[in-house]
């Protein structure tokens, strides 16, 4: 199909799927003077693919962040609609939001894919998509959205030997989000979880089980108070030697200062 048929199918879906997380569409598809458009919501925010390389969002707030995005897959699935072009730059900040359905397909059609053609964003689409998108069902999107968390993980663009790593296992990143990755982005279908709820079930109990960077920000103010301590901050303004104490003459470090070191830094305290 013409990207104009695409254009248009996934315009009048978005349409139809009323959800908090999805993009609201205002104005179906129409045409003026030979220019196609359509109006949808003003969507305030970051793109995550731009907030995550900016280094404007951890990975724990991108995992929260994703179950708004497994609800709204779940809620799409449960029309008969998979998404097939789930990635980042998809995924949109502030209020969490899931767009562009360009390339979705519900199940009174194929989505205006033949048989045997494969579409998707090298990346992130699963090797079905990639390879017959005609046959990709919800579990297509369950993969996208484990290279999603992996891009997360990363911190950086996915490469092509990430591609490899994640099929070997041998992703370098945190342990308990790894597990979740590498089940979600199996190469065998059947190996997947078996629904997008699935895998929001797996990445919750991750995120339970996640040290809370604020309490540990609170206890590290504890620990230290009244110390003099040099701190190390990595993708962060922070590295000086500082006073934590409650007298005049010393400078204390705020709770969201340290709050920041913890979830994105590996911190050495030392005694001056």
């Amino acid at each position: 199909p013409s990207y104009r048929e695409r254009f248009i199918r996934g315009a009048r879906t978005m349409a139809h799927l009323a959800h908090p997380n999805i993009v609201r569409i205002v104005r179906e598809p129409c045409e003026d003077d030979e220019f196609l458009f359509y109006v949808m919501d003003l969507v305030d925010g970051l793109s995550l693919h731009r907030a995550v390389l900016t280094r404007q969002i951890s990975l724990r707030d991108t995992s929260y962040a994703l179950l708004k995005i497994c609800d709204a897959l779940a809620y799409a699935h449960s029309r008969g609609y998979v998404h097939r072009d789930v990635k980042p730059a998809n995924i949109h900040r502030g209020h969490i939001y899931l767009s562009d359905f360009d390339l979705i397909r519900g199940d009174d059609t194929t989505g205006g894919t033949r048989t045997g053609a494969g579409i998707g964003s090298l990346y992130y689409a699963a090797p079905e998509a990639l390879a017959d998108a005609s046959r990709a069902d919800a579990r297509a999107d369950v993969y996208s959205m484990g290279m999603t968390l992996l891009f997360a993980a990363l911190g950086r663009d996915i490469r092509l030997d990430d591609l490899y790593d994640v099929q070997m296992g041998a992703i370098s990143a945190e342990p308990a989000i790894t597990s979740v990755i590498y089940r979600a982005t199996a190469r065998h279908v059947e190996r997947r979880h078996g629904s997008i709820d699935e895998f929001k079930a797996a990445l919750v109990a991750v995120l339970d089980a996640w040290p809370d960077p604020a309490a540990a920000s609170e206890a590290a103010l504890a620990r230290l108070q009244g110390e003099w301590v040099y701190c190390y901050g990595r993708g962060i303004d922070f590295d000086q030697s500082v006073p934590l104490g409650p007298h005049d003459r010393t400078l204390v470090v705020t709770t969201r200062s340290l709050a920041e070191v913890a979830s994105d830094a590996i911190v050495h305290f030392q005694l001056c």
